[in-house]
């Protein structure tokens, strides 16, 4: 991909990341993305067509983070995210940061 997030940089990763999810059952799969998917609150607002911050439909900033394999945790785009993981439909995604929003602390 060609983002500002040099997704490029863990090619390296993918396939090991890729082949160890798939192993997971449902449930583990959906915690481990839930684990690696972040909410976070707008950092500057924007006003423009609305008053007040509640009127925007944009409420939070998504962040999808991957292992790097030295025990930290390096950030790429939606769409690298979904092809390491093998989503077909960001419906599944949805649903996390859904959940994330509601303050939820584990995928069920």
């Amino acid at each position: 991909c060609k983002c500002k997030l040099s997704c490029r940089d863990i090619s390296h990763m993918m396939i090991k990341l890729h082949q160890e999810f798939s192993q997971l059952d449902g449930n583990a799969q959906g915690n481990y993305l839930f684990g690696l998917v972040d909410v976070l609150h707008i950092g500057r607002r924007r006003f423009k067509t609305y008053e007040e911050a509640g009127q925007s439909r944009r409420q939070v900033t998504v962040s999808y983070t991957v292992p790097n394999g030295e025990g930290g945790f390096h950030k790429v785009c939606k769409q690298t995210f979904m092809n390491i993981f093998g989503i077909q439909s960001s419906k599944r995604l949805e649903n996390i940061v859904k959940k994330k929003k509601a303050g939820e602390t584990t995928f069920k």
